[in-house]
């Protein structure tokens, strides 16, 4: 870009959008989700702007001192800009997006993913990020693990979750 980070790329466009509706309708509640690099805008998105209520990112992010090394694992360039994760790492982000009065993230990891983030390993991050939540005092972090495919994808199975969450 010609002023700003390219990271704005991806961030900007969700702003506008929430943006428009809360000029153009009168929603009581906002939530987001997305699949794969949607998770992760999902969960930056959710960080930075506190009038997305409920987030879901499914099989976006893992912190980066979890990611393995081989190229699926480590995610695209925007996962890992060092700037960016200067002024806040993955667990912070989980954080911000959980915290808030009446703010809940729900992590949804596909645990036989065929591309990323898959198995348990993000059991390591799951209390520790539901205590600082906790400790903040208002706001809910959720981890679950989607055991119904093998797929890099939004199973029905995490749908019906993410529709118990908001309906």
């Amino acid at each position: 870009p010609k002023q700003g980070h390219p990271l704005k790329f991806f961030i900007e466009p969700v702003v506008d959008v929430i943006n428009y509706l809360e000029a153009s309708f009168d929603y009581e509640v906002l939530s987001m989700t997305g699949v794969s690099g949607g998770g992760w805008a999902t969960t930056v998105a959710a960080a930075v702007d506190d009038r997305i209520i409920a987030s879901f990112p499914v099989a976006g992010t893992v912190p980066i001192y979890l990611r393995s090394g081989n190229l699926t694992d480590f995610g695209d360039w925007e996962q890992a800009v060092p700037e960016f994760l200067l002024i806040a790492n993955y667990l912070e982000l989980y954080i911000l997006g959980a915290s808030g009065r009446g703010r809940g993230q729900t992590q949804i990891l596909n645990f036989y993913d065929s591309c990323c983030y898959s198995g348990s390993s993000a059991n390591t991050y799951r209390a520790k990020v539901m205590s600082r939540v906790k400790k903040i005092g208002f706001g809910e972090f959720n981890l679950i693990f989607d055991r119904t495919h093998k797929e890099h994808k939004i199973s029905s199975w995490a749908v019906d979750v993410i529709d118990d969450k908001i309906t």
